[in-house]
């Protein structure tokens, strides 16, 4: 299965929160998803999917997008919610949503739906990941879940607003393009978050290159090493090849092991 992801956004007509959704899920879970109807907009008032074609993790118009995981109450955890758990690394949050959708169809089950969230966050530690929520779904049935003490979406959605900016987050720099020229190699990309220095030795995923760091060049602020949401130009001395999608990270805080 292709690791790719598809985040170009279906923008609301309303103004637009700070971040946007992509949803990663199985088909049928991606089709039987609906978002709350809420009287202002939301991270999930526009939202993309999964969709195994195209790789773009990062900005869209400005705003960072963050991963939404759907799991099926009916099924338990799949080995494709695990891919999803790997994918949702390369977010410049990191923390996804995760929704533990039809329980409906397991008559608002407690005791499968505990037994569902421990499995998965115990698989998340693993590959240190942490959510910043976990819910039952559908979310507009958890006046039906008494028993569930958690946040509500709002709650959920409001500290990711509160989340760090994408500088204070690792290095993500999505690759565009590489090109051999007069002895150097010439990167451009879309920084997704982080920062990057003369110097730094960086990492390619997922085929795990690596180069050093001879010129970087922003493409926004000449005067500053970092952009928000920006492009940015690196140059290396040494042959430095990465493919078009793949993510640029210093070694330590690899998106994927």
């Amino acid at each position: 299965m292709s690791l790719l992801l598809n985040a170009s956004p279906q923008l609301a007509s309303n103004p637009a929160p700070a971040h946007d959704a992509v949803l990663l899920g199985a088909p049928d879970d991606v089709d039987g998803f609906h978002p709350p109807v809420t009287s202002a907009p939301t991270a999930l008032s526009s939202y993309a999917v999964f969709d195994a074609v195209h790789w773009d993790a990062g900005v869209e118009s400005g705003r960072s997008s963050f991963p939404i995981i759907l799991l099926d109450a009916t099924r338990g955890v799949r080995e494709l919610d695990r891919v999803h758990a790997h994918i949702a690394r390369f977010f410049p949050s990191g923390s996804p949503l995760v929704l533990v959708g039809r329980m409906d169809e397991i008559g608002f089950e407690q005791e499968q739906y505990d037994l569902i969230v421990e499995e998965y966050r115990d698989f998340l530690s693993t590959i240190g990941i942490k959510t910043f929520a976990m819910l039952p779904a559908p979310l507009d049935h958890l006046n039906q879940m008494s028993w569930y003490e958690g946040p509500t979406l709002e709650e959920a959605l409001a500290s990711l607003e509160r989340s760090p900016a994408g500088r204070e987050l690792g290095l993500r720099i999505c690759v565009n393009s590489v090109v051999a020229e007069n002895s150097h190699w010439y990167l451009e990309g879309d920084l997704l978050s982080g920062q990057v220095n003369v110097g730094d030795t960086v990492l390619s995923s997922p085929s795990n290159r690596k180069g050093i760091v001879s010129a970087v060049r922003p493409m926004i602020d000449a005067a500053s090493k970092h952009s928000d949401n920006g492009k940015v130009g690196l140059v290396f001395q040494e042959a430095f090849f990465a493919d078009a999608g793949e993510i640029l990270s210093h070694e330590p805080n690899a998106p994927i092991e």
